[in-house]
């Protein structure tokens, strides 16, 4: 199986840009949608409050270590009553 077969399968997130160096393999990927839903109010917001990177190291793929970056927002709950303000995607 090649990495590109395994990279497409991953839910929701796209990823733009890989490399590979000794032995371990970065990827950087996304989430491409123009707003997120909180869990819950259940109101969906396209506010974003503050964009980050989550880096997270995971399991190998076939003989790569990897570790993948992502780019993630906090958004701003547009429903008012909500006690809650912000929240993560």
């Amino acid at each position: 199986m090649r990495i590109n077969q395994l990279l497409n399968n991953l839910p929701k997130i796209k990823i733009y840009k890989s490399h590979y160096r000794d032995s371990k393999l970065t990827l950087y990927g996304l989430i491409p949608l123009n707003g997120a839903r909180y869990p819950h109010c259940k109101v969906y917001s396209k506010q974003i409050h503050d964009p980050y990177e989550r880096h997270l190291n995971d399991l190998s793929i076939l003989e790569y270590s990897v570790h993948l970056i992502l780019r993630t927002r906090k958004f701003k709950c547009a429903n008012n009553g909500c006690p809650r303000k912000v929240f993560s995607e």
